[in-house]
């Protein structure tokens, strides 16, 4: 089924939980509305972000600032969640220790209403609403966002880069031939073959927006180009080192099937795509996250036990491992989102079927082993911080978890009121972002370089 009717169906689950008499209490007057708003995240993720994603999703250079060959890029979104490669990035003042690239996958699951996570408006830049980031690193990033907008239909893209961790921003943006860029889809609009929602970059030069179409920059995103050389939809993508990745889904009648697409980019462009054949037919979304050269996919198969897929070589090699959904936690049904951490480490959050239980497993040797955390509350969205700690969304809140607990994170000063987290990513162990739905102001972009402790809102 489609992403939208996968959507509906969950909405409609969500309807049959809150009036189940088993519950033993009364519907609140704002659970609809509730629902709503997690359809509208899940739209916002799958239409914006990636995850941010999830919508969706930061890049980071592998070199120019120290980082280990892990270089994960692009959007969490998100998310949601993607990828990089390496050109002249700026040392990083928080860290002298290296970092990958980013680039976290955010999942469609459902997030609450939320009266804590919250900031006010700040934009200088009317009706600018930021929908996915992507950092090649702590100084240089792009943020996609909406511009003037057709209510139920879709939105002008506005591309804004920041050479200056944020200080300043220049907008960026037009095809190849002058024109505007592609649209954006509103947040009630279902975006359609032309929009655009994620933007990923794997350096300077070198970076992607996709959605419906999928287009492509080699000037640091002063001009696109459209690239209709992969046949099915891109739904998550990342890039690092030379190396870009991407998820596509394929409907033929009634059935979809999702797969992964490789290409290289560097003085030439981007290069022709190729399918990675990994021998098997992924019938849900897998997760993808990229380090350096390499790509993970996390997939939870119908036989409820999650594999991560660890492909190199451009494709042409990969192993298997257990994944940490499943089996490993009985009650899983999903993966919500995995994400690559500012030491490579990566996190995985697994999700119930009900959506009420999930529990969160960190990777510091790319999936062969998993350790779960001990956090208690049910969780929708994370980022990894490093291999002790990540920054989650459950269903009041921000969190910052370890392996053993975790502890609420304030929002930004001047806070009012938001409805979901639609990506938390980091590019290093201390800067990383998050894209906040507020409720009647929009989208806002937050960032931190504290390792999540503390966040600010982005003014554009």
């Amino acid at each position: 089924m489609s992403p939208d009717r996968r959507d509906d169906d969950l909405e409609r689950r969500l309807r049959d939980v809150l009036h189940d008499s088993a519950l033993g209490q009364p519907v609140e007057p704002d659970a609809i509305e509730r629902i709503h708003a997690g359809a509208r995240r899940r739209q916002l993720r799958r239409n914006a972000v990636s995850s941010l994603g999830a919508v969706a999703v930061i890049a980071i250079a592998a070199a120019g600032i120290a980082l280990r060959p892990h270089g994960h890029a692009a959007v969490i979104a998100a998310a949601s969640q993607t990828p990089t490669v390496t050109h002249s990035a700026e040392p990083s003042p928080s860290s002298a220790s290296s970092a990958p690239a980013i680039a976290p996958s955010v999942s469609p699951s459902t997030v609450p209403t939320n009266s804590n996570l919250s900031a006010s408006a700040t934009s200088s830049a009317p009706g600018f609403q930021p929908v996915s980031v992507s950092a090649v690193s702590t100084n240089t990033y792009w943020v996609l966002g909406r511009g003037a907008c057709v209510v139920g239909a879709s939105c002008a893209a506005v591309v804004e880069q920041t050479t200056d961790g944020g200080k300043t921003f220049k907008r960026l943006g037009q095809l190849a031939d002058g024109s505007p860029l592609p649209p954006v889809p509103s947040d009630s609009g279902t975006g359609s073959g032309t929009t655009v929602h994620d933007i990923r970059f794997g350096d300077g030069h070198y970076g992607w927006m996709y959605g419906g179409a999928l287009y492509a920059t080699r000037d640091g995103g002063a001009t696109w180009s459209p690239d209709s050389s992969i046949p099915n939809d891109v739904v998550d993508l990342a890039a690092a080192s030379g190396d870009v990745w991407a998820v596509t889904l394929r409907v033929v009648g009634s059935s979809e099937s999702y797969g992964l697409y490789h290409a290289t980019y560097g003085s030439g462009g981007t290069s022709a795509w190729s399918e990675v054949q990994l021998g098997v037919t992924f019938s849900t979304q897998p997760r993808l996250a990229v380090t350096g050269k390499t790509a993970l996919l996390l997939d939870l198969p119908s036989t409820g036990q999650s594999e991560t897929f660890v492909i190199a070589n451009g494709g042409a090699s990969y192993s298997k491992h257990a994944g940490p959904c499943g089996v490993q936690q009985q009650a899983a049904q999903d993966v919500g989102s995995l994400s690559v951490a500012g030491d490579g480490s990566l996190w995985a959050l697994c999700l119930s079927g009900s959506g009420h239980s999930s529990a969160e497993f960190v990777s510091a040797d790319q999936g062969a082993h998993w350790a779960q955390s001990t956090f208690p509350l049910v969780t929708y969205l994370i980022g990894g911080v490093d291999a002790t700690h990540a920054v989650v969304y459950d269903d009041r809140e921000l969190d910052l978890i370890s392996l053993s607990g975790g502890s609420p994170v304030g929002s930004p000063p001047n806070a009012t009121s938001a409805a979901a987290a639609g990506f938390i990513g980091f590019t290093t162990n201390k800067v990383g972002f998050l894209i906040a739905y507020v409720q009647q102001t929009g989208n806002q972009l937050w960032r931190t370089t504290d390792g999540g402790k503390t966040w600010a809102v982005v003014t554009f």
